[in-house]
């Protein structure tokens, strides 16, 4: 009869550990999107357009590009191309658009079957199976051959989820300080929800790049160990837990980093939190929840931290020199972290004063 109750007590528990391991990001996207079974049952893609150029011959050439949402193109590099010619199977790297291959001399107009694969050695865009995507063309001897994929297809959303990380990498090389991201990250797309589960970076749309940032800065925050694990449900203008809030808020101050300039005047979100956007990340209105325990908040003071915008206070500390100063403290919440920036020299009127202003709301603003 005991064992039956413990048993009866950790099934009636589970529900809750399950929960308590996920970021619960429905209001932060505007809710969850379609099953994952109609969501995401592929597992390669094809571009949206196929152009070709002539080369020289013995060479092959791949640029693979992206139709921004903004209307502009942005062409794509870092890919691995693996492909079977000539009885030979390559596996060839290069940021170089044309490359030569011996066989193509004696081959100049035989077509190569090619699988190029959409990850990264820190990072790797899966599928619902948990395997990399590949994309799949023909590539042809003395031909350059140029893949387009429009921004909001599914090939094109897959890219743009991997040009979020591939500037995440890029921002953190520029400082020199790479050395943190020792394990690969594994970002789901498409998934049947925007949300972190300690494993695993999920995402649905890769064209909202706050989001998907967002999301990514969660999987960041833990191989760093800004703070502890904390995950539940949470509202952008509420207070909840400190542990969240703190979470929740810096996953948010990382994604403004990857895409704002710091003289920015007025930064915001383009797509978190429909029903408030656009979210302005200096000017937080004044009906939302004051104090360290929402998340609105402690990205506005994070960013007035770093950024070069004065409004009424001149902070100059650097992203890199608050990610030395926050690395492996696993912060309990935002009152810890300023209490920390005070106790380790910080100029307290400062701190003080972005506290006073951004979370405690004493200089609001009503959008």
């Amino acid at each position: 009869m005991k064992n039956f109750f413990a048993i009866w007590t950790l099934l009636s528990l589970a529900p809750i550990f399950a929960t308590s391991a996920i970021h619960d990001e429905s209001d932060l996207s505007g809710g969850l999107n379609s099953p994952l079974e109609e969501a995401a049952g592929f597992d390669f893609f094809r571009a949206d357009k196929v152009e070709h150029e002539k080369i020289e011959t013995g060479r092959i050439g791949l640029r693979v590009i992206l139709n921004t949402k903004e209307g502009t193109q942005k062409t794509l590099k870092g890919f691995t191309h693996r492909f079977y010619f000539a009885g030979k199977f390559h596996n060839l790297k290069s940021e170089k658009e044309i490359i030569r291959v011996e066989a193509c001399a004696k081959n100049s107009a035989k077509a190569v079957n090619v699988a190029t694969l959409v990850e990264h050695p820190l990072f790797t865009i899966e599928n619902h199976k948990g395997e990399p995507y590949e994309i799949l063309f023909k590539l042809k001897c003395g031909q350059l051959t140029t893949l387009i994929f429009d921004w909001d297809s599914y090939g094109g959303q897959a890219l743009g989820v991997r040009d979020t990380a591939l500037r995440a990498v890029a921002k953190f090389k520029e400082i020199d300080r790479l050395d943190f991201w020792n394990e690969k990250i594994h970002i789901v797309y498409r998934s049947n929800g925007n949300f972190y589960d300690f494993e695993k970076v999920h995402v649905t749309d890769g064209y909202k790049w706050d989001i998907v940032a967002h999301e990514l800065g969660h999987g960041v925050y833990h191989l760093a160990r800004v703070g502890r694990g904390a995950a539940g449900e949470h509202y952008i203008d509420r207070c909840y837990g400190e542990g969240i809030a703190f979470s929740e808020g810096w996953a948010s101050f990382f994604s403004a980093w990857l895409r704002f300039e710091l003289n920015d005047p007025a930064p915001a979100f383009e797509f978190m939190v429909p029903r408030r956007a656009p979210l302005a990340i200096e000017r937080v209105p004044s009906d939302v929840c004051k104090g360290p325990g929402n998340e609105w908040r402690v990205f506005a003071f994070l960013w007035d931290l770093i950024d070069h915008n004065n409004d009424d206070e001149s902070s100059r500390i650097s992203f890199q020199e608050l990610w030395d100063f926050s690395r492996g403290k696993e912060y309990t919440g935002l009152s810890q972290f300023k209490e920390d920036l005070l106790n380790s020299g910080y100029d307290p009127v400062l701190v003080n004063l972005i506290w006073d202003q951004t979370v405690m709301g004493n200089v609001s603003f009503d959008l």
